[in-house]
C-alpha cells in the first residue's frame, strides 16, 4: 500500500520552512514568494482537523504540527534531535518572538558543537530527514492494530516479533545487518572485535557502485576505562583480576585505536566514539533500515560468564515502534561523553613494544 505522503517531499518542505522562518513564510516581495511547503501544509491540515482546530492559518497549522511533534519525539527518548530541531525552529522559548532563521542556524550550531559548518548541515540534514518520517507517523497515523490482548497499541509500547537466536562467534548475520542498515548506534564494552566486522559491512556496502556509501549516522559507545574492572569475560580465567584488566584496558584501547583510524580512513563524517561511565542497560546494536517502512533492528547480545566470546548468544529483535527499546539506545548516548583517544606510551626492545604507561592522544574525529 503507498504512503499517503513522501517523507522526502516533507522533508523538502521543512528544510525550506527552516530557511525562511516560520513567521515568514508567507511573505512576498520583489524577490521572494511565499514557501509553498505542500505537502508539509497537508500534513498540518491534517493534524489540525484531529485536534478539532481546522479554522487556524496555515502557519499557526504548521507551528502547532512542529511544536507537538517536537515536544513528543523528546518524550520519547530523542532528546538531542529534539533539542536541534527546537533551535532550528523557534530557538529560546524565553526570547519572545521567533528570531530570523540566520541567526537561529548560528545559535543552533553553537549549540551542537559541530567543528565545522559541513559537519553541521550533514547533522541537521539527518535529523529533518528523520523527522519528516516521525511527523508523518506522528500526524497521520494509519489504523491502529490490536495488540494481543485485544486492546488497542499504544505509542508508548513496543511492539516486537520475528525473534532470533544465535551464537555470536557466528558474525556472518551481524555484518550483513551492518552492511545493510542505514543508520547504527553500537553500544559495546570494550568493542574488541568492531573494526573487522565495520571494514567488511563497509566493503559490502560501497560494493554496490558507490565508492563514497557510508551509513547515515554511525554512533559507537564504548566503556569507560573506570569500569572494565567490573567486567567477567574469559580472561577471568586467568584467576589473576589484574592480569585480566591489563589485558582488558590494553584490547579495549587498541579496539578503540583502531576503530577510530578506519573511520577517519573512510572519509566521511557521520559517526562518532563515545564513552559511557555506567553500566549500561543493554549491550549491543540498534540497526535502522531504508525501507519504507523504516524498519528497526534491535542486536542484542546475551552474555556468558567467563565463557569466550564466540560462546555468547544474541537476541535480535525487529522492533516495529518506536518506544522503550530506541529509547534506551538514545539514553545512553545522551549520558556519554565523546570518547578521548588514549594511547600507549613506552619503547620498541627486541620487536617487542614496552608499554611504561598510558596518555590521551588529541585527534581530531567525526562527529554526527
Amino acid at each position: 500500500m503507498l504512503e499517503r505522503y513522501d517523507p522526502d517531499r516533507v522533508a523538502e518542505d521543512l528544510a525550506d520552512c527552516r530557511q525562511r522562518g516560520l513567521d515568514w513564510l508567507d511573505r512576498r516581495s520583489s524577490n521572494q514568494q511565499p514557501v509553498r511547503a505542500t505537502d508539509l501544509q497537508q500534513l498540518a491540515e491534517e493534524y489540525a482537523r484531529a485536534g478539532q482546530h481546522p479554522a487556524a492559518g496555515r502557519i499557526t497549522q504548521i507551528k502547532t504540527l512542529l511544536r507537538d511533534g517536537i515536544d513528543e519525539l523528546a518524550r520519547r527518548g530523542h532528546t538531542a534531535d529534539a533539542g536541534l530541531l527546537s533551535d532550528l525552529f523557534f530557538g529560546n522559548p524565553g526570547d519572545g518572538a521567533i528570531k530570523p532563521p540566520g541567526v537561529l542556524l548560528k545559535i543552533a550550531q553553537k549549540r551542537a558543537g559541530d567543528a565545522t559548518e559541513a559537519r553541521f548541515r550533514e547533522r541537521r540534514t539527518n535529523v529533518i530527514r528523520s523527522f519528516a518520517r516521525f511527523l508523518i507517523d506522528f500526524a497521520a497515523p494509519g489504523p491502529q492494530t490490536p495488540d494481543d490482548t485485544g486492546g488497542p497499541a499504544t505509542a508508548s509500547e513496543d511492539r516486537t516479533q520475528d525473534a532470533r537466536l544465535g551464537f555470536v562467534g557466528n558474525n556472518e548475520r551481524f555484518i550483513q545487518l551492518l552492511a545493510e542498515a542505514v543508520n547504527v548506534t553500537i553500544i559495546g564494552i570494550t568493542n574488541e572485535r568492531l573494526a573487522p566486522m565495520l571494514q567488511e559491512a563497509l566493503r559490502r556496502k560501497r560494493a554496490g557502485g558507490r565508492p563514497d556509501a557510508f551509513w547515515g549516522s554511525l554512533r559507537i559507545v564504548f566503556l569507560h576505562d573506570s569500569l572494565l574492572s567490573a567486567v567477567n569475560d574469559e580472561r577471568e580465567e586467568f584467576h589473576d583480576s589484574g592480569v585480566a584488566l591489563r589485558q582488558r584496558r590494553q584490547e579495549a584501547i587498541w579496539a578503540r585505536r583502531s576503530v577510530r583510524v578506519f573511520l577517519k580512513r573512510s572519509n566521511a563524517t557521520r559517526w562518532g566514539l563515545y564513552e559511557y561511565s555506567y553500566l549500561p542497560p543493554v549491550t549491543g546494536s540498534l540497526l535502522e533500515f531504508g525501507d519504507q517502512k523504516r524498519r528497526k533492528v534491535a542486536h542484542l547480545l546475551v552474555k556468558r560468564p567467563r565463557q569466550p566470546t564466540a560462546d555468547h548468544l544474541y537476541l535480535e529483535l525487529a522492533v516495529i515502534e518506536e518506544g522503550y527499546m530506541s529509547a534506551l539506545f538514545e539514553d545512553v548516548i545522551r549520558d556519554s561523553e565523546q570518547a578521548r583517544m588514549i594511547v600507549p606510551v613506552g619503547y620498541l626492545a627486541n620487536e617487542t613494544f614496552r608499554c611504561e604507561g598510558l596518555r590521551l592522544h588529541s585527534v581530531a574525529q567525526g562527529r554526527i
